[in-house]
């Protein structure tokens, strides 16, 4: 079993998580390590072969920053994504991406006005080892790489029957009752989000994320999208 902390946005190298991230293979060559660069680090380890995120909402950035490392050789080959829609967040051209992509998504609303979807679950699986990336950064670009935020990352042998009593808890506490209450993202259901005025448009904000991956080594933060 291992575990570390990433503390983003104030240019701190974390020690612990180089020990358990594979630096090398991410798309990011300078310290510090953020969560976006443990999340594509994770992407792109070949031994996990499936992956699971559970994530409150996302931005076209970091899906495809998520995308691009999927076109690379060794990445993981099943994706699964369950997105939130809550508060116009979750933008159009987000859910555009990902339908283009071969991530699998599935969106879960949540229609009671005093409650929000807001997880961000990064979960990783593979034959001898499972890793989970938990904390405070949504799939979007200022997310990943330069919002101050927090995460953790958790990982135990496949066979490391202690341990695994947590990736239980998150199947068993979260991605079940998710997974249940999901709909399949397709072009109908995507239209039917823009007419209900559910998701955002980048078009209309003041939108300065960028799509660029070789952008994301700089610790200058982008603009945030104000709508």
């Amino acid at each position: 079993m291992h575990s570390s902390f990433i503390g983003q946005g104030f240019g701190i190298q974390s020690e612990s998580t180089g020990e358990i991230v594979n630096v090398e293979e991410s798309a990011i060559e300078n310290p510090p390590i953020t969560i976006g660069e443990a999340v594509i680090s994770s992407l792109t380890e070949p031994a996990f072969h499936s992956a699971q995120f559970v994530v409150a909402y996302a931005t076209s950035s970091g899906i495809g920053y998520l995308t691009e490392a999927l076109e690379k050789e060794d990445s993981v080959s099943d994706v699964v994504f369950y997105i939130g829609v809550d508060g116009e967040a979750t933008t159009k051209q987000a859910l555009e991406g990902l339908l283009a992509s071969k991530i699998q998504t599935s969106v879960f609303r949540v229609n009671r006005p005093e409650v929000e979807y807001h997880p961000k679950v990064y979960l990783f699986q593979g034959d001898e080892k499972t890793r989970a990336i938990v904390g405070s950064a949504n799939a979007t670009d200022s997310g990943f790489r330069s919002n101050i935020e927090a995460g953790l990352v958790y990982e135990v042998d496949t066979h490391d029957t202690d341990g695994s009593h947590v990736f239980e808890d998150i199947e068993r506490t979260l991605i079940a009752s998710v997974r249940k209450g999901s709909r399949e993202l397709d072009e109908i259901l995507l239209n039917q989000l823009i007419e209900e005025e559910r998701i955002g448009n980048e078009a209309s904000c003041s939108f300065g994320d960028t799509n660029d991956v070789s952008a994301l080594s700089s610790l200058a933060p982008p603009l945030a999208v104000v709508c």
